[in-house]
């Protein structure tokens, strides 16, 4: 799943009273943690926006691999070197870029600090730490565990060791995918993924089969994906949907044998087999205080914690009520706060802001479906509006203009994160 998403000027939303927080100095020192789509969108924004603030952009990881093109690699539609980025380009934006792991916030203090012990002073904090496998949800997982039954959920190697295991499981061999409760994950994510896994075997390992352990009754795009696995993958897909709520969540694993339990007692073992746990917000949101449950709990309109009025909160880490957790969203949220932080340095009145977002569906070969919506806060929620979908008969030349509209939108929001200005 992959997606577009913006701000649009003039559309319904909320400007925040400066009372919630403090006011910026003249040259304000803002920190960013998380250099994906969230915080290398905000990095390279608030610098074009605010050239004066003092922007420090920390993220462990010295190249970048786009978990929302994930699925290009692994379907094997384009190299993983081809959706990994590097971070020169904002650094040379005048951005301070610090490739080192944060360990602790506080707020009170307002620090930030490093694994090797360097402490980084704010006046702005803004956390986009992405997301985190809950290892304790599934007995006998752990990071181990992720490494014999990969998830490729997270921008890391995890991605990269599905596809290598696909490489080499040999003809005949079994794939197993493991589909965790919609209300825990981007659920038609994992739908995607199957298709392209099956893409990949009924060119690579016709013998092969994929069999999908499905948490759920029912799911998003049904007859889209029923639609392009009958016509393409007949015989290939066993896709196995719960009978009962979470019937078919794992919830035990050997890592060594590649055995997976459910919790209606279903066993099964692969050669591939790809467990995806529950998740939460990345560990620094939670050494910052800013969790509640699994996510972080936002104002909807500025992307502030509740919970830490400083701190700002982008990305699936946050709990943006009506929102989806998609790339497109992180980054409408980044240029969001953005606005918000150069408002507040500037004296500048900025306009309310609704979000747009587009999401495509990767099939096939030049084979994508599209959906999306206009996104505007009422009440205290997100409300879609003019939302649009692909049906499931859609000509092949729609899918192929669906499919290189993706391949643009790519090109040009990886440009507004990782480009000079």
């Amino acid at each position: 799943m992959f997606g577009a998403a913006g701000i649009i000027a003039g559309a319904a939303g909320v400007v925040a009273s400066p009372s919630e927080a403090a006011p910026l100095r003249a040259k304000a020192q803002v920190v960013i943690v998380g250099g994906g789509a969230g915080g290398a969108t905000l990095a390279r924004q608030l610098r074009r926006l605010a050239p004066k603030v003092s922007v420090t952009l920390v993220e462990a990881r010295e190249t970048y691999v786009s978990p929302f093109f994930n699925d290009h690699a692994l379907g094997g539609f384009r190299s993983f070197g081809s959706i990994t980025h590097t971070y020169g380009g904002l650094a040379t934006s005048g951005i301070k870029i610090v490739h080192e792991r944060a360990v602790g916030v506080d707020p009170t203090k307002k620090h930030v600090t490093l694994a090797g012990g360097t402490v980084l002073e704010y006046e702005r904090l803004v956390l986009a730490p992405g997301v985190a496998v809950r290892d304790d949800a599934i007995t006998g997982y752990g990071p181990r565990a992720s490494e014999s039954l990969p998830h490729g959920w997270t921008n890391d190697d995890q991605g990269q060791s599905l596809r290598n295991q696909l490489l080499d499981m040999p003809d005949g061999g079994t794939v197993v995918l493991s589909v965790p409760d919609a209300a825990t994950s981007a659920g038609h994510a994992h739908y995607t993924r199957a298709s392209v896994i099956a893409h990949y075997l009924k060119y690579h390992k016709p013998h092969a089969r994929l069999v999908i352990l499905d948490a759920n009754r029912e799911f998003a795009f049904r007859d889209i994906f029923d639609d392009i696995w009958t016509k393409s993958y007949a015989g290939l897909i066993d896709h196995r949907l719960s009978q009962k709520p979470g019937g078919l969540s794992v919830t035990w694993v050997d890592p060594n044998t590649r055995d997976i339990e459910t919790a209606n007692g279903t066993r099964l073992r692969g050669d591939v087999v790809s467990v995806v746990p529950p998740q939460r917000a990345g560990d620094i949101a939670v050494a910052a205080g800013c969790v509640a449950g699994a996510w972080c709990p936002v104002d909807l309109a500025t992307f502030r914690s509740t919970l830490q009025p400083d701190i700002h909160i982008i990305g699936d880490a946050a709990d943006a009520s009506g929102l989806p957790r998609t790339a497109t969203i992180a980054r409408g949220a980044a240029e969001t706060v953005a606005a918000s932080i150069a408002e507040e340095m500037t004296g500048r009145r900025r306009f309310p802001v609704r979000l747009r977002d587009t999401q495509w569906l990767l099939l096939a070969t030049n084979n994508a479906a599209k959906f999306g919506a206009n996104y505007r806060l009422e009440k205290g929620t997100y409300v879609a509006s003019a939302a649009f979908r692909s049906p499931a008969n859609d000509s092949p030349a729609t899918r192929a203009r669906n499919f290189e509209e993706s391949l643009t939108w790519y090109r040009s929001a990886t440009e507004q994160m990782f480009a000079p200005i």
